[in-house]
Formats: C-alpha cells, structure tokens, sequence
C-alpha cells in the first residue's frame, strides 16, 4: 500500500490491483482500514472507498463495493431467477460477503438457500463489516452455510436446486476456484438440476484480453449443457464489464417473454425494487460485444 501523498484529502492511501497481469495496474483511494487479515487461504482486507462505499478484496482483486452491488450481484441473481420463474431452493457457491444471498433471498417463491464457502474467516469478517451488503442475510432462517470445498461438495452431493450460483473469485490459472470452472464440476452441477433449472457463473472481468478464457469456459460447459449463453454488464468499481455465464438442460421458457412480461414478473415476484435488472436491460445484457463473440467462434473452430 501506498501512502498518499495529498494531506488536504480525506485519502489515506493507496490500495492497487493489476488489471492485467503484466502492464496495467490501477489504484482505489482508501479513507479508512475495516478489516485486514490472512486466512488459510486468502488475503483478506474490507476498506472503504470515498465513491464506492465500503470495499473487499481477497488476495488483491477486489471483489465487491457497497455502492455499485447492484450492478454486479442483480445480474448475477435475478436474470437467471426470473428465467426460471419461481425458484424455491437455490445453492451458491461462494457465500463470499452474502450480497447474492441478499439478491435470492428477495424472491417470494425461495424456501430453501444454502452457501458454501471455503473461507470461513473470510465470512466471518464479511459477516461482521459488510451488513451494508448482506443486510443479515446469514441469520435469515431460510439460509444454511457450510464451509467446504465448493468443487469436494458437487462431487457427492446428492441434494437438487433450482438454480446453482457460482459467485467464486475469478476463474485465473491457479486460483481458489479454478477447479471448479470445469467439465468436470459443469457435470455435477447438470446432475444436481430440478427440472427447469439453471446455472450461472460469474467469469470474471469481459475485455479483450480475457475474451479467450470467456470462450473456453463457455466451450467447457457446452460439452455439457445443450443450452448456454453468456451476459455481461459493466461495473464500474471493476473498471470493465463483468461477465456471466448462463446454462441449462434446455432453453428456459421464460427467455421468450418480452420486456413489460418480463418486468411484470419481477415486480410480482421480488420484495423491494430493484435498480439494474428490468424486462428492458435484461435482455440487453445478452447483446455482448463483438470482440467476445469473435472469441467464441474462433475457441469452436
């Protein structure tokens, strides 16, 4: 961390994260240090930041800000909870700062939420210095938590769902979660399916230097899902859009409804408003760029 060097701001720092792995580094000016720790796993540290609000980051790549939550985590919930229309048990993988499960747990029709995580200090600091986030979500009695190993989990699990949330840290080579973005884990996810379900998976920063694992990763899944698409909406505190990945056993019926439709069922269906997904930019975060779609046909020639 860097000191600053301004003493006329409230900035008392300087926190970096590279945006690519060799040339490109930017910098989140820090007002204050909520939380610094290590864990078996991980670098933890939760700061805030004077435009985005309160911050975590694991192992130096930020993962979520308090005042643009919403541009992350309603896509990453909604879309895929409104595709299947009246979702009753969910699974995420990644409790992380509970935000998502923040996200589920306002649709009507859920009963039954579980998390897992590998990180419990993780969580419990998150547990401890994000409720702007998670807004209690963890002691909400539809919630179980367990901390294991998302990837140990899927290989025995016998329990269905109808949506499967992978809101893991970013698939790099050699990270936490790599293993889980695989044919092998998309397969187990495919078997834990209720009839109608879903599974979606954050992929981390869309630009054109990450286009080519955005396409090997859809590839990966289609060996497995006869239907996925990939969506993406861009998050300013990540400086890029951010990207998902959608997959089913079949196309969801839902996907056909148009924009008042759409919009109508999320009004019916979701307690409180909601301030990115709509009918409207629903379906226009399915409209990616060309740069990725070009990735795409050249990962399947």
């Amino acid at each position: 961390m860097e000191n600053a060097k301004n003493e006329n701001t409230s900035i008392i720092g300087w926190i970096p994260e590279g945006a690519t792995p060799d040339s490109v580094q930017f910098s989140y000016g820090m007002t204050r240090v909520v939380y610094q720790g290590r864990s078996p796993y991980q670098d933890i540290f939760i700061f805030d930041i004077p435009d985005f609000g309160r911050a975590l980051m694991l192992d130096g790549c930020l993962q979520s800000c308090e005042h643009d939550t919403d541009l992350y985590h309603e896509p990453l919930v909604h879309i895929p909870a409104l595709l299947h229309g009246a979702p009753k048990k969910v699974l995420i993988l990644g409790a992380g700062e509970g935000a998502a499960a923040h996200e589920v747990l306002r649709w009507k029709t859920v009963e039954r939420l579980l998390m897992l995580d590998i990180d419990q200090e993780a969580v419990e600091a998150c547990r401890e210095h994000m409720k702007v986030l998670h807004h209690d979500s963890f002691s909400n009695p539809k919630v179980e938590l367990r901390f294991c190993d998302a990837f140990d989990y899927l290989a025995r699990a016998e329990e269905t769902w109808d949506i499967v949330i992978g809101d893991l840290t970013d698939p790099s080579d050699g990270g936490l979660s790599q293993k889980v973005f695989s044919v092998e884990s998309f397969g187990q996810m495919q078997k834990l399916l209720r009839p109608g379900g879903l599974v979606v998976m954050q992929l981390g920063a869309m630009m054109p230097i990450t286009t080519a694992r955005c396409a090997q990763l859809l590839k990966q899944a289609q060996q497995v899902f006869p239907w996925c698409k990939l969506y993406a909406n861009y998050v300013p505190s990540f400086l890029s859009l951010s990207g998902y990945m959608l997959c089913a056993n079949e196309a969801p019926p839902n996907f056909a409804l148009n924009e008042e439709q759409a919009s109508a069922l999320l009004s019916e269906n979701i307690e409180g408003e909601l301030t990115c997904v709509d009918g409207q930019s629903l379906f226009d975060m399915f409209r990616i760029p060309l740069f990725v779609r070009q990735a795409i046909q050249e990962k399947a020639r």
